[in-house]
């Protein structure tokens, strides 16, 4: 079983870098709801079924708050999975990857959607991968998805996260235009910060949620990939951004004000819901990996901006982060 990644969702402000470089034209943008959950995928390929979280592929024995579990109960009608895309040349083989959010009582703390009552796949899209040269394809009618291709119409536990707004816009554009994208991003997020409308709506809870993200508008799987950006409420940054979205790169003046933007009481969390290890001394060494990975990895343009050297930034992170962890190992002996 492989494990096929959905990638890594990135701040308006890396869109933007990236577009002054590559030109990108004004396209039209969906707007979902971001839920505080954890990321969690069904793939169909070769006749198996089996479930994913955001790096590891699950089984029963290695599983992720029982989504694996969960999965291997469904119903699926692997009739229509193996008959594949009607459209595609009958030696293709497709490999189907229905990527979502597994959210819910349990998962997470908090947010409205932890208060749901249960746990629940939400779904995002559906990527397609041709065993030959077309290009992956992402399928944006989940209803179809769900009711044609997997029969499973009217779950209880399935629910299609929706479009809440819609938005045109041009990445290189000019300084008026990304302001006002930059508005309109931070006001939409500034709704979640009291209440998660689209939880309200589909089960009757209030609570915060954790934002949204950007989706472009297009069935081609690597400029979606390359081109959705989030935009979270306050409580959910892992970094201390001022607002939830900004056109520009935010400037550190020096190593220390880098790590304290960026080692956050947040993103450890958020290490430690992944690496689902516990305070154990043993473990340690992955968790200061996690973070230091996953700092490097957002924070390239910051770093760039800032013009400062990794290697200084890494070392005052890992000191933080392990005094972080003892802390909290002592507290729980």
């Amino acid at each position: 079983m492989e494990h096929i990644s959905f990638g890594s969702v990135e701040s308006l402000h890396n869109k933007v870098k990236v577009a002054y470089r590559y030109p990108e034209p004004e396209r039209m943008f969906s707007v979902k709801p971001k839920l505080h959950g954890t990321n969690a995928s069904i793939v169909f390929k070769g006749g198996e079924v089996y479930a994913q979280s955001r790096k590891n592929v699950l089984t029963l024995e290695n599983d992720n708050a029982g989504f694996a579990r969960w999965v291997s109960e469904l119903p699926i009608n692997t009739t229509n999975v193996d008959a594949g895309d009607s459209d595609a040349d009958v030696n293709d083989e497709v490999t189907w990857i229905l990527y979502g959010e597994w959210a819910g009582q349990g998962i997470q703390k908090n947010d409205a959607v932890t208060k749901i009552g249960k746990k629940a796949f939400f779904p995002i899209c559906l990527r397609c991968i041709y065993n030959g040269d077309r290009p992956d394809y992402v399928e944006h009618d989940l209803n179809k998805t769900i009711i044609d291709f997997m029969g499973l119409a009217d779950h209880p536990d399935i629910h299609i996260i929706p479009k809440i707004g819609e938005l045109s816009i041009c990445l290189n554009g000019n300084f008026d235009h990304l302001t006002q994208v930059e508005t309109y991003v931070n006001k939409m997020v500034e709704g979640f910060e009291t209440v998660d409308p689209y939880i309200q709506q589909e089960f009757g809870v209030e609570g915060a949620g954790e934002g949204v993200v950007f989706y472009p508008n297009t069935n081609d799987w690597e400029t979606y990939k390359s081109l959705m950006f989030k935009a979270k409420t306050k409580a959910h940054r892992v970094n201390k951004s001022k607002s939830a979205a900004s056109m520009k790169v935010q400037v550190s003046p020096d190593v220390a004000d880098f790590v304290d933007c960026f080692a956050t009481i947040q993103r450890f969390e958020q290490a430690m819901t992944e690496l689902n290890t516990g305070f154990d001394m043993k473990s340690m060494g992955q968790f200061l990996k996690w973070v230091n990975t996953d700092i490097i990895k957002e924070s390239k343009d910051e770093l760039e901006e800032s013009e400062l050297e990794w290697k200084e930034c890494a070392r005052e992170i890992t000191n933080v982060s392990r005094g972080w962890f003892m802390n909290n190992a002592k507290r729980i002996t």
